[in-house]
């Protein structure tokens, strides 16, 4: 009898698990190929609303999430043995919100299948489409200049008569993860991508203020050392010798270490050099050099100078100058600014006390790469200025 409950039991089991089978087997997500006109539609860049994770951790903090830009492309996939028609890039491009410590752009291509079980249950209506990805995903932390292959995925879903989306990007990288959240896809954003960058960013602060958070400020000298290109106007006695509005383009060097005055020993404080430049209409070469201590902003400066990160360039009135290469006796020249040691944002006035020469380096993000585009950025200079001599002569 025993024997007989033991073999039936097993029967049962063994029916149950074949209806199990059955069952997911009826479910099987298979191919959708979409329309031409859906394609063209969900292909290009577009700006989509996303939150981004690091170890859990949510960097994007508003619940809104933040603009990112993604690209769709049909044609050009990361594997280009994946030909299928059904087959999308999704790429999303130079990604950095809130306090994520990196720029990453992140690849995958997914698929276009339909929806299981499951997926129907959340995303009830006619029109949608899963997008699976192939599992093939790659990582870029350097403006896409390589790509570091990580098997990060893709899970999101589609709408072709709504145009809603939603995806998770897995980067399996760091544990980065991104969420683009559920939305109907706005192809005009595109165009006020750098407008709704800074929406965000004001929103961050004041969810920031709500919220009792304070941003540390990064130490300044981590970004801000070494030689680095700054586009700067140039005056003697209040004659602008750049002539063009955008400045022209001087090497200046941060130096932590070997300050003009050895007894300025704090931490705090940096040497800052403008190498030797000649401009426009000035008669010579000339450098000027100065140590200028990092100081917090008084409140009528932080009202100029709004959110978190900005630190004051406070020079201490030690500048030399150079004349053709020959040192000129120190003429106590000084340098103002300031500095934003998150988005290196950075703005000051150096007063040479000689000869009337001022320098105003204008209002910029500093870009590092300019150091070995200098010899190009400078010719252009000279391009430009030319044709505008030439246009002002008329």
């Amino acid at each position: 009898m025993k024997k007989f409950f033991s073999r039936l039991q097993f029967a049962l089991l063994a029916c149950a698990s074949l209806f199990v089978m059955a069952s997911c087997g009826s479910d099987d997500e298979t191919s959708v190929d979409l329309s031409g006109e859906t394609k063209e539609f969900l292909n290009g860049d577009m700006v989509l609303y996303t939150k981004a994770e690091l170890a859990g951790v949510d960097k994007t903090l508003l619940p809104t999430g933040c603009p990112a830009i993604f690209n769709f492309d049909w044609v050009n996939k990361v594997d280009p043995n994946n030909s299928a028609a059904n087959i999308v890039k999704l790429k999303m491009v130079n990604f950095q919100v809130g306090s994520m410590p990196m720029t990453a752009s992140f690849e995958c291509d997914a698929q276009t299948v339909t929806l299981d079980r499951w997926d129907q249950d959340e995303y009830k209506g006619e029109g949608w489409v899963k997008l699976q990805g192939l599992k093939n995903g790659r990582i870029s932390i350097d403006n896409g200049q390589s790509w570091q292959p990580t098997m990060g995925d893709i899970t999101g879903y589609y709408n072709i008569n709504t145009h809603e989306i939603n995806c998770i990007i897995d980067f399996n990288y760091m544990s980065i993860k991104a969420n683009i959240l559920r939305q109907t896809i706005d192809k005009s954003n595109l165009e006020k991508y750098d407008q709704l960058k800074e929406q965000y960013e004001i929103d961050l602060e004041k969810w920031k203020e709500e919220h009792g958070i304070v941003d540390p400020t990064p130490d300044p000298k981590k970004f801000l050392n070494g030689r680095i290109v700054l586009y700067s106007r140039v005056e003697m006695n209040g004659d602008d010798k750049t002539l063009l509005p955008t400045g022209c383009p001087i090497i200046f060097d941060f130096d932590w270490k070997n300050r003009l005055d050895p007894a300025h020993t704090a931490d705090n404080i940096v040497k800052v050099k403008m190498e030797d430049f000649k401009i426009g209409a000035m008669p010579m070469t000339a450098s000027f050099e100065c140590d200028v201590e990092i100081a917090k902003l008084t409140d009528q400066e932080k009202e100029q100078y709004k959110g978190s990160g900005w630190v004051k360039l406070q020079g201490m009135s030690n500048g030399v100058i150079s004349m053709n290469g020959s040192p000129m006796p120190s003429t106590k020249g000084n340098i103002v600014g300031f500095y934003n040691a998150k988005t290196h944002d950075i703005v000051y006035d150096i007063d040479f006390k000689m000869m009337g020469i001022k320098a105003f380096i204008l209002r910029q993000i500093i870009d590092k790469a300019n150091l070995e585009k200098y010899a190009e950025l400078k010719k252009k200079y000279e391009e430009d200025l030319a044709k505008w001599k030439e246009e002002h002569e008329k």
